[in-house]
């Protein structure tokens, strides 16, 4: 795959989407260090990609300039049902607050670039939203996610701060987004 889209042999379809950067205005300037630990992805704005069912994302420094980070979820097969994605591994850049996150990974056949805006965190830490863009060569696309601690969803105090701050920062409407399923009904790995 990498080959055919490096190569120009084939053409990518078209995602809709333009990266908001550099117009991202985040609300609190974050760090890689913000990330620590596991998450559970809550909502997620890019179709494709933010809205696989039980996505825990895991991220711990692995050295003192870089972190690993561990997506974990479910995903259909063609005959509908669901297998545990667990063996993808990705390493990010330690970063200070306010840096952007930026880097580069090997995904199903395709190299991918991605640029993370850590936008904002509760007062707590038991939730944290961040705003992304990324690219395949050919394929450009962008994202957001709402991360929390736990599987139990937010309250709704907590999804009107994250909303007000979606709006400030990058413009997105959070019922634009996808809500994914957390439930306990989830595979562990």
């Amino acid at each position: 795959m990498t080959c055919l889209t490096d190569n120009k042999c084939m053409t990518m379809p078209s995602i809709p989407r333009t990266c908001k950067a550099p117009n991202i205005k985040p609300i609190k300037k974050l760090a890689t260090k913000d990330f620590n630990g596991d998450w559970w992805v809550h909502r997620g704005y890019h179709k494709v990609y933010d809205c696989y069912p039980c996505q825990k994302l895991n991220f711990h420094q692995s050295n003192k300039t870089s972190w690993l980070y561990t997506p974990t979820y479910e995903t259909y097969l063609v005959n509908n049902s669901l297998i545990l994605v667990t063996d993808q591994h990705f390493d990010m850049p330690d970063t200070r607050p306010g840096e952007n996150i930026t880097f580069v990974y090997h995904d199903i056949g395709l190299n991918h670039k991605e640029t993370w805006w850590p936008i904002n965190i509760a007062e707590n830490g038991s939730w944290i939203q961040m705003y992304y863009c990324g690219n395949t060569g050919q394929w450009n696309y962008e994202g957001a996610l709402v991360l929390s601690r736990t599987r139990t969803r937010l309250d709704t105090t907590e999804y009107d701060k994250i909303s007000a701050s979606y709006k400030t920062a990058v413009g997105l409407d959070l019922h634009d987004f996808c809500i994914t399923d957390t439930s306990s009904k989830c595979m562990e790995s």
